[in-house]
C-alpha cells in the first residue's frame, strides 16, 4: 500500500502498528485493533452449504448459521448474496462440480466481490474468512 491509501499509526496501549485507510478515522481503526488484540474480533466464514440459505458461518456463537440481519447488512448486499447462493444451489454438484464451467467462473468472481463488500460492512467488528472458492473452482 502506498501513502495515498492511508497511514500507519501506533496503538497507544499495545504499541502495535495499525493501518488507517484513507477516509477512515484513527479512532475507528484503533477500536477494531483493540477488538482484535483482545480476541474479540468476530470471524465470519463465507461459503455456501446445503441446508443454510446464507453463506455465513460463525463459531463461538449461540447460532453458528447467522442471518444477514444479525450483522445489519445492506439490502443490496443481502439481495446479491441470495442470488449468488441460488446460482450455486442450482448449478453446483459436490460429486461432479459445476454443470456449466463458465457459470462456475462467474460465480467465483462474484463471490470475491460479495466477500469484499461483506468485509466492508462488518469491518468494525468482524473479519471475513473467504472460503467460498474451496472445492468450487
Amino acid at each position: 500500500m502506498n501513502a495515498a491509501d492511508g497511514e500507519w499509526i501506533v496503538h497507544p496501549t499495545t504499541q502495535i502498528e495499525v493501518w488507517v485507510a484513507t477516509g477512515m478515522s484513527r479512532e475507528r481503526a484503533l477500536r477494531r485493533a483493540a477488538l482484535q488484540h483482545n480476541g474479540e474480533l468476530r470471524i465470519i466464514r463465507f461459503f455456501p452449504d446445503h441446508g443454510n440459505p446464507w453463506p455465513l458461518w460463525e463459531s463461538d456463537t449461540e447460532d453458528p448459521t447467522p442471518t444477514p440481519d444479525v450483522y445489519g447488512l445492506s439490502e443490496r448486499l443481502v439481495d446479491d448474496m441470495r442470488e449468488w447462493y441460488e446460482t450455486w444451489e442450482s448449478g453446483f454438484r459436490f460429486d461432479s462440480g459445476w454443470l456449466d464451467a463458465s457459470t462456475g467462473r462467474e460465480w467465483n468472481t462474484r463471490g470475491d466481490d460479495i466477500a469484499d463488500r461483506l468485509q466492508a460492512e462488518v469491518w468494525d467488528f468482524a473479519e471475513v474468512s473467504r472460503e467460498h472458492r474451496r472445492g468450487h473452482e
